[in-house]
């Protein structure tokens, strides 16, 4: 009960700040706020219940949080597609798209991208056959950006041409699109 007393907390605090001002990036942390803390609140009472319909709507409010960026992701390809349809070709107007494909690509590396240096050994040991688990030790702090930049280009050209067509088909297919619709 505290954590949705919480989560009310924060979306009033998303309306007042809304109120005050629309286009304030502190809108988006409240209403972040809130519906984290609501879900969070709501896995808490459901949890609870001791029926089974009370378990098949946590599950749904699991996957529902876990497909969020996803569905999310593809609302702005969708919406990107669309302005670049209806408006003319520029940056302002491909802004979803790429912000859109951008958080597909952060859901695609997030599965990679555990400890540095620990996906490629795990790769390595997949392809010679050994089994095990594969444990990185901790990175430092400022090392850390450097550190999965080189990971990710290792693992990304090792598969290079998959994942160069699938690059390839990202960035082609919505402008190809958005041209066909122009004409």
């Amino acid at each position: 009960m505290f954590t949705l007393g919480l989560a009310a907390l924060a979306f009033v605090a998303f309306l007042v700040s809304v109120i005050a001002d629309s286009r304030s990036f502190r809108n988006a942390v409240f209403l972040g706020l809130a519906l984290a803390l609501g879900t969070l609140g709501l896995a808490d009472r459901l949890a609870g219940l001791p029926s089974r319909q009370g378990h098949l709507l946590l599950l749904g409010l699991v996957l529902l949080v876990a497909l969020g960026p996803f569905l999310a992701a593809c609302y702005l390809v969708a919406n990107g597609v669309t302005m670049a349809r209806r408006e003319r070709l520029r940056p302002a107007n491909l802004l979803p798209l790429v912000t859109g494909a951008g958080i597909l690509a952060v859901i695609g590396l997030d599965l990679a991208a555990d400890q540095t240096g620990s996906v490629k050994l795990g790769l390595l040991a997949r392809k010679t056959g050994i089994r095990g688990q594969v444990t990185g030790a901790r990175t430092a702090g400022y090392y850390w950006p450097t550190a999965m930049l080189r990971e990710f280009a290792a693992v990304f050209l090792r598969y290079g041409v998959v994942n160069l067509g699938i690059c390839l088909v990202l960035a082609v297919a919505p402008v190809a699109y958005a041209l066909a619709q122009r004409t």
